[in-house]
């Protein structure tokens, strides 16, 4: 979440997303802020490929000790 809201272009959003991490309840607060922005499906995309290689990497290091 941290990676997404540094990369995103919009410098207000950005702001607004950095800080919702750094506050109380940070999943809930991004999640309010992202559901009603412009890069929703952004965010979802960055997830997923993220969560993806995540899962590559486990596999391979798993693949090396074998």
């Amino acid at each position: 979440m941290q990676n997404f809201a540094e990369q995103v272009p919009d410098k207000r959003l950005q702001k607004q997303l950095v800080d919702a991490l750094s506050n109380n309840k940070p999943f809930i607060r991004f999640k309010g802020i992202i559901d009603d922005s412009d890069f929703r499906s952004e965010w979802f995309e960055f997830k997923n490929q993220s969560q993806e290689a995540f899962v590559k990497k486990q596999i391979d290091e798993l693949n090396e000790e074998f």
